[in-house]
């Protein structure tokens, strides 16, 4: 039957490729100790499912963090301070900007990144766009949180981009 052969290719698929390797920088103590409940649990469900992962979690500046050049296809999710974590709207623009240069080019060439960034504020998005590149810019999701208007902007990098 069609689900029969659906579920066979589904079982081959995961069998062939490899267990998904997590690598979690967090500079705050506290934030590493969510970063290592959250991963547990998401290890225990996809471990109940068959897809193992396993995961680092490093407490250190992102901005500092060298992904290992064995690294080929990265999947990077920010959620970077903003709003009263960070401070003024100026602060959250020039951190931004950091972020977009460090993503294009804190990285080795054969390396791809993508991923997605929440983002508060024009100014942000603007120094963000900006140092990142508009090309690399894929999407734009806007919704709200604690009475914040949040943009989830999804990037993307080829390898050799930078």
């Amino acid at each position: 039957s069609w689900t029969h052969c659906l579920g066979k290719l589904r079982q081959k698929a995961m069998e062939q490729s490899p267990a998904p390797k997590i690598r979690a920088v967090e500079w705050d103590e506290g934030g590493c100790q969510s970063l290592e409940r959250n991963l547990e649990h998401a290890g225990q469900i996809l471990s109940s499912l068959g897809r193992p992962i396993s995961y680092d979690v490093i407490k250190q500046d992102v901005f500092k963090d060298q992904v290992p050049s064995q690294f080929q296809n990265i999947w990077i999710p920010l959620n970077p301070p903003y709003g009263l974590r960070l401070g003024d709207e100026e602060s959250s623009g020039r951190l931004y900007e950091r972020i977009g240069q460090w993503l294009r080019e804190g990285f080795a060439p054969h390396q791809q990144r993508s991923g997605f960034i929440l983002v508060p504020d024009s100014q942000a998005f603007h120094g963000f766009e900006r140092k990142l590149g508009a090309s690399s810019i894929k999407g734009i999701h806007s919704f709200t949180q604690g009475g914040v208007h949040i943009r989830c902007v999804c990037f993307s990098i080829a390898a050799g981009g930078s």
